[in-house]
């Protein structure tokens, strides 16, 4: 956190908002490759085209027929086992998946499935902390073109998101992959070591499914290429990707606080409606970049 922190205050300090907007181009530029490179892997190994975002569809009626998607109950000797009880043990650290993906109470339509992305797309785009870079654009059309460009960024990785939980259930749910207790694969213990998944023989048949797994919430992107196989180049490139998205939105978020807490303190009426910067207003800026910066220690 310390080191998050200061590297925070390197990139807003100096420059501000331009500063700030530079840094997370260059972060962009990390996420999209983490995010779409094991995909592109991972869509050729199991459909066998590289538009994860257009090809994940074909799996969903295979995963929609696989028994005990749900993961809440498993059948044994004993009877019925319910796995929620477990994962209450587990302290929600990692839990079952009792709602699949598609599940609901009904199917969306093509046009829902469009509009929704849509709207979503629109909605991070106009997020304070995203809308703040449009601030420093010197026309109309600039500040249009940066919006265009968040909406388009945030639009391909909402498109990817889906993909993701989509193969990675595929490849955990599916039927044929049933693991031996005493032969597990790396990859259950990679992702058990990382906190992210937890597996038990639950009904004590010597093997575990799919639905006796455990999962923590951030399995769907740290564990895609660890699930997959891909080498140990792919993984670090989606934990980077995920390290990078955090410290662009806690950088844009800091910023963000941070000019509002100067004009609230500081900035005068005449002042705003002038768009007046002075030292002194730079000076209050920089400073409530500091306080707020120290107050999550």
């Amino acid at each position: 956190l310390l080191i998050v922190l200061v590297l925070a205050l390197c990139v807003l300090l100096p420059g501000g908002v331009r500063s700030m907007g530079w840094a997370q181009c260059a972060l962009a530029i990390v996420v999209l490759l983490g995010l779409i490179i094991p995909l592109i892997i991972v869509s050729l190994k199991l459909t066998n085209l590289p538009l994860a975002q257009m090809t994940y569809g074909s799996l969903i009626d295979e995963i929609s027929n696989f028994q005990g998607l749900s993961g809440d109950r498993l059948s044994s000797d004993k009877g019925e086992v319910e796995i929620t009880q477990w994962a209450g043990l587990l302290k929600n650290e990692v839990q079952a998946l009792s709602i699949p993906f598609i599940g609901g109470e009904r199917a969306l339509t093509g046009f829902e499935k469009v509009f929704m992305m849509i709207v979503i797309a629109f909605g991070v785009a106009a997020m304070p902390s995203v809308l703040l870079r449009s601030t420093v654009t010197l026309t109309v059309f600039q500040a249009r073109k940066s919006f265009a460009w968040a909406v388009a960024l945030v639009g391909l990785i909402v498109l990817s998101i889906p993909a993701c939980a989509i193969f990675l259930q595929y490849m955990i749910f599916n039927p044929e992959a049933k693991f031996l207790v005493g032969d597990l694969p790396d990859w259950i213990e990679q992702l058990e070591a990382l906190g992210l998944l937890s597996a038990k023989d639950i009904n004590n048949d010597g093997q575990i499914v799919g639905s006796e797994f455990l999962f923590s919430r951030d399995v769907g992107l740290l564990g895609l290429p660890v699930v997959a196989g891909l080498n140990g180049t792919m993984q670090s490139l989606s934990f980077a990707a995920l390290m990078a998205a955090a410290m662009a939105s806690f950088v844009g978020r800091l910023m963000t606080l941070s000019k509002l807490l100067s004009r609230d303190l500081h900035f005068q009426k005449s002042e705003m409606e002038a768009d007046v910067v002075g030292l002194s207003n730079l000076l209050w800026t920089r400073l409530m970049i500091v306080l707020v910066t120290l107050s999550l220690l």
